[in-house]
């Protein structure tokens, strides 16, 4: 995704089997696609100020935040 750089501190490389943990680093304007996951995602933001949109809501979130997003419901 342009504008974001990511490094995998853990996934399956590492011998994970059910868990990913990415540190991504987000440049002014850049921003992550729409997408879901069918399992629970936390966003751990340390620094700056992103526009967070689940669903019909939409909210600007200030560092220091962590985030719990629910699952997408399995199809």
């Amino acid at each position: 995704v342009p504008r974001i750089q990511t490094r995998i501190l853990i996934g399956d490389d590492s011998g994970a089997t059910s868990t990913t943990i990415w540190e991504q680093w987000i440049e002014p304007g850049g921003h992550i696609p729409l997408h879901y996951h069918e399992v629970e995602e936390v966003l751990v933001l340390l620094s700056g100020s992103i526009e967070l949109v689940l669903g019909d809501k939409q909210e600007t979130v200030h560092a220091p935040a962590t985030i719990l997003v629910a699952p997408h419901p399995k199809k």
